[in-house]
Parts: C-alpha cells; sequence; structure tokens
C-alpha cells in the first residue's frame, strides 16, 4: 500500500460568488411540444431562468469557470398561511423546517444549474460536488446560491498556467 504524497500542495474547493434571489423556487419543467413536434420551454421556466441569470450577471463580472465547481444551493418556501399554528411548529422547529414535498429537489437544481450556465460556469458539467436543501420559513423565500471553485488558494494564477 502507498501512502499519499504529503509534499503536494492540497486543492480545495474555495468562494467564488454567493447570492440570494428572491423569488418563489421554481422547479424545471419538462420541455412542450408543439402540434408540429418543435420543442420549447414553458414560459414559467423560461421566466424563472431569466430571472436567476439576471441576478447572476449582475453579481459575477469574470469569465465563467471551465474549473470543477461546488454548488451549494438552499430553497426557500413560505409556510402556507393555512396551516395551523400547531402544525407551522411542527415543521418549522421540530422538522427544522425540511419542506418535504413537491417540487422536487432534482428538478429546482436543473433550473438553477441551467440559469447559471455560460455565466458563472461554462457548462454545467463542471458541477463536481453539489449540496441542495428546501425549508420552509416565516419570513423568506428564495433561493440562496453559494458557488466555489476547486483550485489552489494562494498561487490561483500559476495553476492556470500549469494546466
Amino acid at each position: 500500500m502507498t501512502l499519499p504524497d504529503t509534499t503536494r500542495k492540497e486543492k480545495t474547493f474555495f468562494p467564488l460568488t454567493s447570492f440570494f434571489v428572491s423569488m418563489k423556487p421554481k422547479a424545471k419543467a419538462r420541455p412542450r411540444f408543439t402540434r408540429k413536434g418543435f420543442a420549447y420551454t414553458p414560459s414559467s421556466t423560461a421566466s424563472a431562468e431569466k430571472t436567476i441569470s439576471l441576478i447572476a450577471k449582475q453579481v459575477f463580472k469574470k469569465e465563467p469557470t471551465k474549473k470543477p465547481v461546488k454548488l451549494v444551493l438552499k430553497f426557500y418556501f413560505q409556510t402556507p398561511k393555512s396551516w395551523t399554528r400547531k402544525k407551522r411548529k411542527l415543521v418549522l422547529e421540530d422538522l427544522s423546517g425540511f419542506h418535504s414535498s413537491k417540487p422536487d429537489l432534482d428538478n429546482l437544481s436543473k433550473l438553477v444549474k441551467d440559469s447559471l450556465n455560460g455565466i458563472i460556469f461554462h457548462d454545467d458539467a463542471v458541477v463536481a460536488c453539489m449540496y441542495c436543501e428546501k425549508r420552509y420559513d416565516d419570513n423568506i423565500e428564495g433561493i440562496a446560491i453559494e458557488v466555489y471553485e476547486y483550485g489552489n488558494h494562494d498561487n490561483d494564477d500559476n495553476d492556470d498556467k500549469a494546466n
């Protein structure tokens, strides 16, 4: 058994950008088809993607990265007004606010990844690691987005030239 090389400079994920999109989280809808067989994106999905993309462009002014990225997505849903105090307490306190009904977490994350494509990262294929959660909250509704880039922390420019 060979021991790992401890002399090699350690690489890890470092913060690239983070921002909050104040909107009701929306899942990526399946493409629709016209009678003639042409595919199109439903307008609600296109609108949500555009909102996230616009905010990402305002926050991130650099070239899209081609390095591996870690994506942290937190989706916050308003607690329904129809809930009783007992149910609100159960979900927010006893269940830590976790949202366990539709929309599906994978479809929520697809919409965000597609929205950030070409803006923060070159292609969503560079997402090497992802953490997602969806929660209920009385105070906020939206999507918290954090993007981390893989590389050397102290000498990142030399790392680009070496590759």
